[in-house]
């Protein structure tokens, strides 16, 4: 029950920060007049997690052929080499954290579909062998609604 009230707040600050339009001015800044847009994902994975829930295996494989035919996706590390020029728009992939469902189950659909991508791990928590602070508190939080 408690998990639930953060996914709901958790959602409800996303979806205030979309239809305020906060997150657009922000966007612009970062890509201006480059036609670009980064997308970025956490976990790829069918595993459930009521605070942090993963993409679907096969959503995100949709997700990515639906994508491939809409815009020019990019390797991250080209971003500075676009042109400022109409046409359909670019876009980069990437990963944050590190999480071993990206080598599991995402890295496979983006080889399947010729799809560059950026994988940002934390050093640090492969250095201490330690989860990340999100995993970490999935389990704090569900341990107390068992209790």
């Amino acid at each position: 029950m408690r998990s639930n009230f953060y996914l709901i707040l958790r959602n409800l600050f996303f979806n205030i920060a979309y239809q305020t339009g906060i997150s657009k001015p922000l966007r612009s800044m970062l890509v201006k007049n480059k036609n670009l847009v980064i997308l970025t994902f956490h976990r790829v994975s069918d595993d459930i997690d009521q605070m942090w829930p993963p993409m679907p295996i096969q959503s995100f494989r949709s997700l990515m052929e639906k994508l491939a035919k809409t815009f020019r996706i990019i390797d991250i590390n080209d971003i500075k080499k676009l042109p400022d020029r109409p046409g359909p728009p670019f876009m980069a992939v990437t990963f944050d954290d590190g999480y071993s469902d990206f080598i599991e189950n995402a890295a496979p659909i983006l080889l399947d579909l010729g799809i560059p991508a950026c994988l940002n791990i934390c050093p640090l928590l492969v250095d201490r062998g330690t989860p990340p602070w999100t995993q970490v508190l999935s389990v704090y939080l569900n341990s107390m609604e068992t209790d």
